[in-house]
């Protein structure tokens, strides 16, 4: 089966021919060694400084093949260059992923999070109005992309730490999820799947992501509570989770310990299917190159339709 075919079944949760291997993002350390040449994506300060310095052209060369939809506010089309090309060489065998900007949880674009959070009690009438303003573009993005071609949309605000979202459940259900509803409406309005990163602890609006007809969800970090035995015991049908190596195991880890990682993830969230490999976040500086590719490797050794371990 092509990638987009075994992606495409893990959404509809179906098993393919074995279980598909799908990362939101990789830093530039582990891009780099990959290509074999250095690289702007994801390269911090470098790809910022190119960006003020109009060096769009060498940033875009450096990409390779990787997704990128620059995070912006209003539509321009040369921003959705890259996310064109990416569908134009590789849709037809590849699931291909418009990111938006920060669609829902406007503390970068206003006061600072910290200030924010605390404007949820006392402005709640601000916080409100701010949500409002990145909602009308992020909907225009939607749009945008789904004319390109895209196959699903992800928005990649977190919402959560380790103890459970930062906001708390009651005012993410009051200044979030309004948001993110209409989001993931208009995606399926045009026939796409709607993902959602977050990592942290999110089992307290798990359920309300659900609710909304999340698709995906991406950011999952077993080490803190968000076991995929549970998840899949929970949601099996509903909601495709993306994950199953823990990143400091990728980072302070051995191959063998990120080798029983993908085994455990595979005996219990992949049976069935609706489940992709993934990291529990995207691969980060100092992973180490030899841990993910003993992910890698293990993810296929064991992937094969029906699971048996």
């Amino acid at each position: 089966m092509l990638p987009k075919e075994r992606m495409l079944a893990a959404l509809e949760h179906r098993e393919a021919d074995r279980v598909p291997v799908g990362e939101l993002a990789s830093d530039f350390e582990m891009t780099e060694k990959v290509l074999g040449h250095p690289t702007y994506y994801r390269s911090k300060r470098r790809e910022y400084v190119a960006e003020w310095e109009g060096r769009r052209d060498a940033i875009a060369s450096s990409y390779g093949h990787d997704i990128v939809v620059p995070e912006s506010y209003q539509i321009d089309e040369s921003q959705l260059e890259p996310l064109a090309y990416a569908i134009k060489e590789l849709g037809g065998t590849h699931l291909v992923v418009g990111r938006l900007p920060n669609a829902t949880f406007p503390w970068d674009t206003t006061v600072g999070m910290e200030e924010l959070l605390v404007r949820m009690v006392t402005e709640p009438a601000f916080v409100a109005k701010a949500a409002e303003a990145i909602l009308r573009p992020a909907l225009a993005w939607v749009d945008a992309m789904c004319d390109l071609g895209v196959d699903a949309i992800i928005e990649c605000a977190d919402y959560c730490g380790n103890a459970g979202p930062i906001m708390g459940p009651q005012f993410f259900r009051q200044f979030i999820l309004p948001a993110l509803t209409p989001l993931a409406r208009a995606t399926h309005a045009r026939g796409k799947y709607f993902l959602k990163h977050t990592d942290g602890n999110t089992r307290a609006i798990l359920d309300d992501l659900v609710a909304i007809g999340v698709n995906g969800w991406q950011g999952i970090q077993p080490s803190i509570e968000m076991d995929l035995k549970r998840l899949k015991d929970k949601y099996a049908g509903r909601l495709c989770p993306f994950g199953g190596v823990n990143n400091e195991m990728l980072i302070a880890g051995t191959p063998q310990d990120v080798r029983e990682e993908v085994k455990h993830a595979f005996r219990y969230a992949a049976p069935g299917g609706g489940f992709v490999l993934a990291s529990g976040n995207t691969l980060q500086i100092r992973t180490k190159y030899e841990n993910y590719i003993a992910m890698l490797k293990a993810g296929r050794e064991f992937s094969k339709y029906p699971i048996s371990l």
